[in-house]
């Protein structure tokens, strides 16, 4: 792993725009959010439900991806909704979508 840190960031329910923006591919994801940045100048998105920040610590081999193990060196939360994904629908906590 070539950075030394990275964040870890847990959308809101209001957030569903921002999560499709960043499944699709292309590297110009952070355009148009502000440039705030956090420990290591890890990006932070806009606040959602919570945000880890991690210090690099070391990589898995996950077969046809590499997992990421990091130590938390910040952490905040939120008291709103958490953005949820199944079966290819977006969905709150509670609701029958």
């Amino acid at each position: 792993m070539s950075a030394p840190g990275f964040a870890i960031h847990v959308l809101g329910a209001a957030q569903a725009e921002m999560s499709a923006l960043f499944a699709r591919p292309g590297t110009e994801k952070f355009d148009g959010y502000p440039a705030e940045t956090g420990p290591f100048d890890t990006p932070l998105l806009p606040f959602g439900v919570a945000r880890v920040v991690c210090e690099a610590h070391s990589t898995l081999d996950g077969g046809d991806h590499t997992i990421l193990v990091g130590r938390v060196i910040s952490a905040e939360r939120s008291g709103t909704d958490p953005l949820l994904y199944c079966n290819r629908v977006y969905g709150r906590l509670g609701s029958t979508a």
